[in-house]
């Protein structure tokens, strides 16, 4: 990925964490290891911060907490486009962040800390799908959609 100082969360990639809903959340282990774990609560909190609820992901608390760089991806699976995060996390237990990570997910999940990514570098991610074929991207959605929801292919 390119370095981008001060990188600026934009509307585009505002509005895909909204509406996709599901991240990838990339951490390594004290062993080296790496760890992705899916996140169904990320937001942005301002035009360089994510957060997410840490909801029930000990590992991955634990890796931030020992290394705090992460990467987190969000692509929207029908469009085969998407964007990449990376940043420095921090695991914390400020009640308002808390309750902003938390705050569209119910009663159900009991949000034990929010973590806090200060994103330093922002780039989109795409299907080599675009680069390769004439398709459009109206073509490209009808295909995924009918493999994800009409069982096709």
């Amino acid at each position: 990925m390119h370095e981008q100082t001060g990188a600026i969360i934009t509307d585009e990639m505002r509005d895909m964490i909204r509406r996709v809903r599901l991240a990838f959340v990339a951490t390594v282990g004290s062993d080296g290891r790496p760890n992705l774990s899916p996140r169904g609560s990320l937001k942005v909190l301002d035009s360089t911060t994510l957060i997410y609820a840490d909801i029930q992901s000990p590992q991955t608390t634990r890796n931030v907490e020992i290394n705090p760089n992460v990467e987190i991806n969000v692509v929207d699976p029908f469009r085969r486009r998407g964007f990449r995060f990376r940043g420095t996390a921090m695991v914390s237990e400020d009640v308002s962040l808390v309750a902003f990570a938390g705050a569209d997910l119910g009663a159900d999940y009991p949000v034990r800390h929010a973590v806090v990514i200060k994103v330093d570098c922002a780039v989109p991610v795409r299907s080599p799908v675009y680069s390769f074929t004439d398709a459009t991207e109206e073509q490209i959605i009808e295909t995924w959609t009918d493999i994800y929801c009409g069982g096709g292919r």
